[in-house]
């Protein structure tokens, strides 16, 4: 017996979950209890990453705080036993267990990480997904349907609400894999699941609706419950529910340590949430305990077992044993159960599903949509809200523009899934028309396709660009520009710089503009964005449209005419010249300053072109209509002599003192903004 005490001592004192619980097998073993003890899946714990390694931690740790301020009320003495029983089946259990997770390795059963969302399917994948069961769209948490009231958090985990009020509280660190800052402390159901799981997994939900009421309720029948269903998750949740209620409602030790140990023998089950918790609430519960007590508890605990789950541990469970323990998928439900599939916006079937922290889902393009409003009155963005409750959102929509990368892919999963089975044609056809857009917006071909247009000012090919973007329809864009992988748009200037004396020529912008491709976007927590460009090619206006609030355009690339051998001779005659007088009537500081805002100065023997428009950007930057002349001007010579006629001009206003001296004090045009850079333009 000195050896069990020694194991006992022991349990009590380590705290990491996979030492428990071998200590937990010794000590069994060691006291002779006819108790064959499991693991949660073995695959699925070697696929948990570092954040999830301290998030269990830190429940744990939370969870035992919790149990000992429970353990302290109680004052249970033990009673003697006789000797344990001997274990028959022992070593046939173990290789049932053993064979098991080998058909579970090889992808019998569903682990975890292939319940994380899917990747964007190609039509390829999506005529191959596999047949849908209970098991697939479990809580990430206890890994049961997540009803009666499931909740999506705002990064597309779904939850029972139980476990999300439970993990919730638990400090910020901890769980900051499933929510993010923007989830509520007080969640909201999920609208779409709550109104489709029912439906589509009839079984598991009249019997978790059942569960989800007071264990006051069911405790008396739970041998009966236990037998309605053979999914082990759903089980051992029946006996986690039933362990907390004996210890902490009905003081009764004995009983709550049976359901614990009950619950640590039944295979296949994968929440390592309710392994952990178990064996914490076991170990505190030991604490208060006594060893005959135990060894007396230990004794029955496998006699229930096999009355509560007998067809788990009659025979071995193969791997068609396993998939029958989940329930599948419910196809023949009404179409208006299917029609909660459609997105509240589009009214399209879901596409990348986004789940608000108000419990209604939209597609991702109609999401983003929904929250850059403007003010029709006022021009300004609006207060971002729910669409359908008109409940505030700006913690998630600023958690939205400030996410980073490993948070990219937050669609609701279970909705995913269940569109792709449930409506597979509109899904796919969903597909199609977005991957065609998207197409769309990636190709480099000017010809025949729309580009998104920013009415602003006058930019110029080889110049860097610098804007400041804060209207809802440019936000907009600039994120669809991004997104794409395009990450081009077009810059016009208002129509009314290429008319005669600023008239209004009833164009929405200039027939002229400048392709800028974005090389940098800083995004804002409000959903402004400061953004870094360089411009590529000059185009001409083909035809105009509007699409969300802002211009697209179908464009033709435009380029400088070829010149004759002695205009070319004339035109580097002209550059060289041009570059030397800027640099004598400009300090070097200043220089500095046009470059930061600009562009490196171009070489005159390599980018005649781009010093052409550079020395524009300069000289003319307050002349809006000479700046579009020069954009619009197709000859480079033409150009340098406009320049150099415009350089005599100033050198004659500084050598009589004049105002061109204005010319070497200058600063960049759109200096001053709210975005707090003295470099950005105010960009709409």
């Amino acid at each position: 017996m000195a050896d069990f005490m020694t194991l006992w001592t022991q349990l009590m004192k380590v705290k990491d979950s996979k030492q428990r619980f071998d200590c937990l097998e010794s000590l069994v073993n060691k006291a002779n209890l006819d108790i064959v003890l499991y693991k949660e899946k073995e695959e699925e714990e070697e696929q948990v990453d570092e954040p999830q390694r301290r998030e269990r931690e830190g429940m744990e740790e939370h969870q035992h705080h919790q149990n000992e301020e429970a353990a302290e009320e109680l004052l249970v003495s033990g009673e003697s036993s006789a000797s344990a029983s001997a274990r028959k089946r022992k070593s046939a259990a173990v290789e049932s267990h053993a064979s098991t997770s080998a058909e579970q390795g090889r992808g019998v059963a569903v682990s975890r990480t292939q319940r994380q969302p899917p990747a964007r399917a190609t039509t390829k994948d999506n005529s191959n997904v596999q047949k849908l069961t209970s098991r697939h769209l479990a809580c990430v948490v206890c890994h049961t349907l997540p009803l009666p009231k499931p909740t999506t958090t705002t990064k597309g985990y779904n939850m029972c609400m139980p476990c999300y009020v439970e993990i919730r509280e638990l400090p910020k660190r901890k769980h900051q894999v499933w929510f993010s800052v923007a989830d509520l402390n007080e969640p909201k159901e999920d609208i779409k699941l709550k109104a489709v799981l029912p439906h589509v997994f009839p079984s598991e939900n009249k019997l978790l609706v059942k569960v989800s009421d007071h264990p006051a309720t069911w405790i008396g029948s739970m041998d009966e419950i236990m037998k309605q269903t053979r999914n082990p998750d759903i089980r051992a949740k029946i006996c986690y529910l039933a362990a907390g209620f004996y210890w902490k409602e009905e003081k009764d030790i004995h009983k709550a340590i049976q359901n614990l140990l009950i619950l640590l023998q039944i295979p296949h089950r994968s929440s390592s949430h309710i392994h952990e918790h178990s064996l914490s609430m076991l170990v505190d519960m030991m604490r208060v305990s006594d060893e005959q007590a135990f060894l007396q508890v230990g004794r029955t605990a496998r006699k229930e077992f096999e009355r509560m789950a007998d067809d788990i541990v009659s025979q071995p469970a193969s791997g068609m044993e396993i998939a029958g323990m989940y329930e599948e998928l419910k196809t023949d439900i009404e179409d208006d159960i299917k029609d909660e599939l459609d997105c509240s916006a589009c009214c399209n079937v879901v596409f990348e599903p986004m789940t608000l922290p108000t419990g209604h889902t939209l597609c991702s393009s109609c999401c983003i949509r929904a929250l850059e409003l403007t003010d029709p009155a006022t021009g300004t963005s609006v207060a971002p809200v729910c669409p359908m409750t008109r409940f505030p959102l700006e913690d998630y929509v600023s958690w939205i523009h400030l996410r980073d990368d490993s948070e990219m892919h937050i669609e609701n999963r279970a909705l995913t899934c269940l569109a792709m089975q449930l409506r597979a044609g509109d899904f796919e056809a969903r597909r199609e028309e977005i991957e065609k857009e998207v197409e769309e917006m990636s190709s480099g071909d000017a010809q025949g396709r729309w580009f998104p247009v920013f009415v602003c000012f006058c930019a110029f090919p080889g110049l860097n660009t610098r804007l400041h973007v804060f209207e809802p329809r440019y936000r907009l864009m600039m994120r669809r520009a991004v997104q794409s992988g395009f990450r081009k748009f077009g810059m016009c200037s208002p129509c009314y710089v290429e008319q005669p004396g600023g008239a209004f020529s009833g164009l929405p912008f200039a027939s002229i503009g400048t392709m800028l491709h974005i090389t940098r976007q800083e995004m804002l927590p409000d959903g402004r964005s400061l953004v870094e460009c360089i411009g590529t090619k000059r185009f001409k206006v083909l035809d105009r449209r509007m699409r969300d609030g802002y211009h697209e355009a179908r464009i033709q690339y435009i380029e400088d005419e070829e010149m004759t051998a002695a205009d070319k001779e004339l035109s580097d005659t002209l550059a060289f010249s041009l570059h030397n007088r800027m640099k004598q009537i400009i300090d070097p500081s200043s220089i500095s300053s046009l470059e930061k805002h600009f562009g490196r100065f171009p070489d005159p023997s390599t980018e005649k072109d781009v010093l052409s428009f550079w020395i524009s950007s300069v000289l003319l930057m307050d002349i809006p209509s000479a700046q579009f002349a020069m954009l619009t001007s197709r000859s480079l010579l033409h150009r340098l002599r406009f320049l150099e006629s415009k350089l005599d001009t100033i050198e004659q206003s500084i050598q009589s003192g004049g105002r061109g001296a204005r010319a070497n004090q200058q600063e960049p045009a759109g200096d001053s903004d709210d975005s707090n850079d003295p470099d950005y333009h105010p960009g709409n």
